[in-house]
């Protein structure tokens, strides 16, 4: 009962990090759009698009940074620098990755709860971007809760042993620049 349970839970994490990869790709397409078309209208009718640079920076930076990071994490698309860790010993390498899953864990739990009350402060006062275009500030906010809170349960899972990341393709010692 419990691993029915865990794999059920564990495929409704795998759904919603591929639904906020589709955010993050629309996000990403949508980005791109508007700052071609920003730019053609800029250079070509000498009539920029008015608080572009805002809108990419406030809504799609943040999408395409933080709604990624527990698929990323799973996939193993993270940075990694193992110039020293490839060289210990097999028990120490895991004691190592324990104490980065948990201080990771405490990291990204820290961004969510002060992600989440940031949320909440621009919720209930209403907060407008002070941009030419004057945009409500909420939904940005809550992107950055939502993808590191994810990333907490996901780091929990790989702590306790519930879930593998994805295997690489190649081992550390073949990706080391």
């Amino acid at each position: 009962m419990e691993k029915r349970r865990s794999a059920g839970f564990n495929e409704a994490m795998s759904l919603l990090e591929k639904s906020l990869i589709g955010l993050a790709s629309l996000a990403l397409l949508v980005l791109t759009g508007l700052t071609t078309a920003d730019a053609l209208g800029r250079y070509l009718i000498n009539s920029p698009i008015p608080g572009t640079g805002e809108i990419i920076e406030d809504y799609f930076m943040i999408a395409l940074i933080f709604l990624p990071l527990s698929y990323s994490f799973m996939q193993e698309g993270h940075v990694h620098v193992t110039v020293i860790e490839r060289y210990f010993p097999k028990a120490v390498k895991w004691a190592v990755g324990k104490v980065n899953l948990l201080l990771s864990f405490v990291f990204f739990c820290l961004i969510t709860l002060a992600g989440w009350d940031r949320f909440i402060e621009a919720w209930r006062i209403d907060e407008i971007s002070t941009s030419s275009v004057g945009y409500p500030m909420w939904p940005c906010y809550l992107m950055v809760p939502i993808g590191c809170g994810l990333l907490c349960l996901r780091i929990g899972q790989v702590f306790s042993g519930r879930v593998k990341k994805a295997k690489t393709a190649a081992p550390d010692e073949d990706r080391v620049a």
